[in-house]
């Protein structure tokens, strides 16, 4: 199958920030790598895949001491923004996450950061330049 990617300028892509009730600071990029043009929309517009990625890092406090496994970890506070790629197709395509669950594993990494599982989408926005 024959793919129509675009090339894209990042405008801006940003960490968004969740500090969670249990102190420590998850960090979320969603990273574009690919567009594709997979036809028109019933209105016209351009029909579109993405390949994404989502990047985290983990923030703990320094007196943050190993907690044990938690299926739902709630945000205390959130701090989110849209990223922005210009679509050689004349249009801007935004993307920001919607979290809508965060799984602390009860397990650490190699240097004792707490390990969380994050189910995040990508929500899209398409305008014309």
């Amino acid at each position: 199958m024959s793919r129509n990617y675009l090339d894209f300028e990042v405008k801006k892509e940003i960490w968004n920030k969740y500090l969670l009730k249990d102190g420590v600071t998850l960090t979320l990029k969603i990273i574009l790598i690919n567009v594709t043009l997979d036809g028109t929309d019933a209105l016209g517009g351009p029909q579109l895949g993405f390949q994404i990625n989502n990047v985290i890092g983990v923030r703990q406090p320094k007196e943050w001491k190993e907690l044990p496994k938690d299926d739902d970890v709630q945000i205390e506070k959130a701090t989110e923004d849209w990223n922005e790629y210009k679509l050689s197709n004349g249009f801007l395509l935004k993307f920001k996450p919607i979290v809508s669950q965060i799984v602390r594993t009860g397990t650490v990494d190699a240097v004792g950061n707490p390990i969380y599982a994050i189910q995040a989408q990508a929500l899209p926005k398409l305008s014309k330049i």
